[in-house]
């Protein structure tokens, strides 16, 4: 059961989503000025076509723009992409990372909401982009921060499967989560170079 002041608030909430849905706009919070297209282009430094946009509100600790609509938070660039190229995406990054729908930054620049600097992927496009422009560190297959075998524990653990080890014993032997062994075993992670 909610409290008579949280109640409230909800009523509210929902009171201004209804509002927002009648009028086919973006509404703000209390206190704020109402989202709309003409204000969210306001906080957009547009300079030359090829050149970066920044996002003049809020950054967070990344550098990336946020705005919010609805007492919702988003990413700026997201909403920036979705007013240039409607129903394409959706508001909220997607939850599971092989859905398409992460918004990239061929600039490398994460306040930059230029439309000609931004497309579509998803994670794994994310990833690969970041590898490819030396963003990310790449680690031998066993020296990364988070690995707990070396690659020698790794073979072995898979000879051992080979010759009928159950994998919940070689997670126990090995100090790992079956998780983490079940990768192993499957070449995900400790791969062969």
């Amino acid at each position: 059961m909610y409290t008579k002041e949280e109640a409230i608030l909800r009523k509210r909430a929902r009171d201004r989503a209804a509002y927002a849905r009648k009028v086919g706009g973006l509404v703000g919070n209390p206190g704020r000025p109402s989202n709309t297209p003409d204000v969210l282009w306001s906080k957009v430094d547009k300079r030359g076509e090829d050149e970066c946009w920044e996002w003049k509100g809020y950054k967070n600790a990344e550098g990336y723009g946020r705005t919010w609509i609805n007492d919702v938070g988003y990413y700026a660039h997201r909403v920036i992409f979705n007013l240039v190229n409607p129903n394409i995406i959706q508001l909220s990054a997607p939850k599971d990372s092989a859905d398409n729908g992460y918004i990239l930054h061929t600039c490398d620049n994460p306040s930059c909401c230029n439309p000609k600097h931004l497309f579509v992927g998803n994670h794994q496009d994310n990833m690969a982009d970041k590898f490819n422009k030396n963003r990310q560190k790449r680690f031998p297959s066993d020296s990364g921060p988070r690995c707990k075998l070396s690659m020698t524990q790794a073979r072995q653990a898979r000879e051992l499967k080979k010759n009928g080890m159950s994998t919940r014993d070689l997670a126990k032997q090995f100090g790992l989560s079956l998780p983490s062994m079940k990768t192993l075993l499957a070449g995900k992670s400790y791969k062969e170079e």
